[in-house]
C-alpha cells in the first residue's frame, strides 16, 4: 500500500513540475516564437523516446553498462552547459528581463 501511495505522489509531482516548467518557458520565450518552440519541444520528446530506445539498446549490447552510462553523462553535461545559454539568449531576445523568472539566471549573467 505504501508503494502505491509513493508512486502516486511521484506521478503527481511530475505532473506539477511539468506544468510549472511550461509556464516558466512561456514567460521566457519571445511571444512570436512560443508556438513554434513548444512544437519543437514536444516533437523532440517523441523523437528522443524513439531514438533513445533504439540507440540505448545498441549501446547496451555493444559496450555494456559503462558505455551506456558514459553516453548518458556526456549528453547530460552538454545539456547542462547549453540550456542556460539558450534561456539567456531567449530572455535577451524577448526583452523579458522584468519577468519574475529572470532573477534565477542573474548569477549566470554576472559570470559572463
Amino acid at each position: 500500500m505504501l508503494t502505491v501511495a509513493l508512486l502516486a505522489a511521484v506521478y503527481v509531482a511530475l505532473g506539477v513540475s511539468s506544468f510549472c516548467e511550461e509556464i516558466i518557458q512561456s514567460e521566457m520565450l519571445p511571444a512570436h516564437w512560443r508556438g513554434r518552440l513548444f512544437g519543437f519541444a514536444q516533437s523532440g520528446f517523441l523523437a528522443g523516446d524513439a531514438i533513445g530506445g533504439t540507440v540505448g539498446a545498441v549501446l547496451l549490447s555493444k559496450s555494456g553498462t559503462p558505455g551506456l552510462l558514459l553516453v548518458y553523462a556526456g549528453t547530460s553535461l552538454v545539456t547542462a552547459v547549453v540550456y542556460p545559454a539558450f534561456i539567456l539568449r531567449m530572455g535577451a531576445a524577448s526583452g523579458s528581463s522584468g519577468s519574475r523568472w529572470s532573477g534565477g539566471w542573474t548569477h549566470i549573467r554576472r559570470a559572463r
